[in-house]
């Protein structure tokens, strides 16, 4: 089954869910799909049939203050379960108190008051989009290199990847000769004429 990548969004005010849908579903429809939940309960059971069901969940928006369970300790347990996991806590009621224990207690990666601009909530989420992928690759990274035969094919394939993480079109890596004093191209996405650098 080919994996998936999902958002959960956790309100127990239905305009809030659907607020977040039309501004962010259409954001991100070529990267993930979203689910959304009510309370913690129902986002718990959902962020685990998801994992359960082969899928990753790299982002959860929570609001602090529901009905049983609150924000910051959804957030805590989810974490527990996956501490890669995007955290942002949603919130327009929540005390320093509750943004501490989050921090402190379930990695949050960012705090946003209510009501929130669409514009400044997608550059936000851009970003924290970017620090997951440069944060998926490093950990791919550490594994390809802890098990690795061949460095010249993993230092490739990471640096292939990056690149399509930062949507660069081509890029190199030089490195000194270890027989003479010039810099020869290493691993070489896209062109691969130095001429253009002036070396």
């Amino acid at each position: 089954m080919l994996q998936k990548y999902f958002a959960l969004c956790v309100d127990d005010d239905q305009a809030i869910l659907n607020q977040l849908a039309m501004q962010v579903e259409d954001h991100f429809k070529e990267f993930c799909e979203f689910e959304y939940a009510e309370s913690a309960d129902e986002a718990l059971s959902i962020y685990q049939e998801l994992v359960q069901n082969g899928h990753r969940v790299w982002l959860v928006i929570c609001d602090q203050i529901m009905p049983g369970m609150p924000g910051d300790e959804l957030l805590a347990k989810i974490h527990e379960s996956d501490n890669r996991i995007i955290k942002v806590l949603l919130t327009g009621q929540a005390g320093i108190d509750s943004a501490i224990r989050a921090i402190n207690h379930a990695g949050l990666n960012y705090y946003i008051e209510k009501p929130w601009e669409r514009n400044a909530l997608l550059m936000i989420l851009d970003k924290l989009k970017f620090q997951y992928d440069m944060t998926f690759i490093l950990n791919e990274m550490n594994l390809q290199f802890a098990s690795s035969l061949n460095l010249d094919e993993t230092l490739s394939i990471v640096f292939y990847n990056i690149l399509n993480i930062i949507r660069a079109e081509a890029g190199s890596i030089f490195l000194m000769d270890d027989r003479k004093p010039e810099l020869v191209c290493r691993i070489c996405q896209g062109p691969k004429d130095s001429s253009i650098l002036g070396l």
